[in-house]
């Protein structure tokens, strides 16, 4: 069994830089090899385009989500998936890692 997460429709992503950082939304449209047109209508995530770099994915996928699924169509199928994807051991992991981490020090002692 393959166990790679790929980008396609329907996947589910943690979008982890920007405005909406924190948010879960899902892939409606691939642009190219570098960006894709996210949308979370539950969590109020506006249709947009996102470069790969600034989400995660997960291993949630919504099926039968069509290209450039309208956000009323996707919200109906988005509810009960986004409950299951709440409780998802990646997105939890991702929740609890700061925001900023502060990996330098910036006073010395002597």
């Amino acid at each position: 069994m393959n166990t790679e997460i790929l980008v396609s429709l329907g996947r589910v992503v943690y979008i982890n830089f920007g405005q909406h950082a924190g948010k879960l939304a899902v892939v409606v449209d691939i642009v190219d090899g570098k960006k894709v047109v996210i949308d979370g209508p539950t969590s109020h995530v506006p249709k947009h385009v996102l470069s790969n770099r600034r989400f995660a994915l997960t291993r949630f996928r919504i099926p039968n989500v069509a290209k450039g699924e309208k956000q009323s169509e996707l919200k109906y199928v988005n509810q009960e998936e986004n409950q299951r994807v709440q409780i998802g051991r990646k997105v939890q992991k991702l929740r609890t890692r700061p925001q900023n981490p502060k990996t330098t020090q910036t006073r010395f002692s002597h």
